[in-house]
């Protein structure tokens, strides 16, 4: 996922994307975020709880057909971001939870680690996830 021209960003971010047949919706808070953000629409609405400097990120699934849901007990979310060099200067894996309707971490990253991996002026996030056989 690529956030042009990051720096100047603030808010709520949202991007929508597919992968291997379900549809996503990634939320990023360039200057942090406050309480599950699945379950607000607007950001006036948040309080504070990202770590002072940290960058928010979360992700859920869109869509209503059963047949096309992922159980969150069965996922889990990996988010990188590397600089201009290649080199990961951001690595997490989300675990699922199941009292949440998107998982992802208050404080992903520090906002100065993101604006010095900019590629001119872009921000960019890899998205994995890996299915989990819990049996």
């Amino acid at each position: 996922i690529r956030y042009h021209q990051f720096e100047s960003l603030s808010g709520r971010i949202e991007a929508s994307f597919s992968c291997m047949g379900y549809h996503w919706q990634l939320y990023l808070w360039p200057h942090g975020y406050h309480t599950d953000p699945s379950t607000y629409d607007s950001d006036e609405e948040l309080e504070d709880e990202a770590g002072e400097g940290m960058v928010s990120i979360y992700i859920r699934q869109n869509g209503t057909s059963s047949s096309n849901v992922i159980s969150w007990n069965n996922i889990d979310i990996g988010f990188s971001v590397k600089d201009s060099d290649g080199r990961e200067v951001v690595n997490t894996v989300s675990k699922y939870d199941y009292n949440k309707l998107a998982i992802g971490e208050d404080n992903f990253a520090l906002r100065k680690t993101l604006l010095d991996a900019l590629i001119d002026g872009t921000l960019y996030i890899e998205v994995r996830y890996c299915m989990i056989n819990k049996s």
